[in-house]
């Protein structure tokens, strides 16, 4: 089991303090769905993207200078945070298997909660299933391949090309979504 969290700012002008700690209390409180890895990734106004991730839990992960610089550029300036906690189903423990991940061609960069048993059909050099559907978003058809997946999922990617946040899921993983005055925010947790 994983976790995906996520907020969008309303605003043009980005997010207020309050929704930058909002966010943070997400991702640490989703860690009950996955304590192998934390990753998180913001988008700004013009759509560059910003990704940390570390394979630690949220309480240490959220305490590095890495998450706080992100928090600090997230104030005003990101229009959009993903974050995912990690329990490793595929791959291993480690940096380089935490979300989120990029596509070969740094089109797609996506999160993912849920198990693909035919996560090789899509890249069989990857090793972990969301990786291989990052790969096969940037390279096909977004219906085509969320028709052929098989098992569970949610799925939040950003598309660079397009600049459009997708959030998509089936009914084996959850995705709540909740409207404040000034964001969107999303979570796996319905509390």
């Amino acid at each position: 089991m994983c976790g995906i969290i996520g907020s969008f700012a309303k605003n043009a002008s980005g997010f207020s303090q309050k929704d930058v700690d909002i966010y943070t209390q997400m991702l640490y409180a989703d860690a009950v769905r996955g304590w192998d890895a934390t990753g998180v990734f913001g988008i700004d106004k013009i759509g560059n993207i910003d990704v940390k991730k570390s394979a630690r839990a949220a309480g240490p992960f959220i305490q590095t200078t890495n998450y706080k610089a992100f928090t600090d550029t997230a104030f005003k300036k990101y229009t959009a945070m993903v974050g995912h906690n990690r329990k490793a189903t595929h791959g291993e423990k480690r940096h380089e298997d935490a979300h989120p991940f990029w596509d070969k061609q740094d089109k797609i960069v996506l999160v993912h909660n849920g198990m693909i048993s035919n996560h090789k059909e899509f890249c069989d050099t990857s090793t972990v299933d969301s990786a291989a559907i990052a790969n096969a978003l940037a390279e096909g058809d977004v219906d085509d391949v969320i028709s052929r997946v098989q098992g569970a999922f949610a799925f939040v990617w950003y598309n660079t090309d397009e600049k459009k946040v997708y959030l998509i899921r089936n009914d084996l993983r959850p995705l709540n979504v909740v409207e404040t005055s000034n964001a969107f925010h999303f979570s796996s947790e319905l509390g």
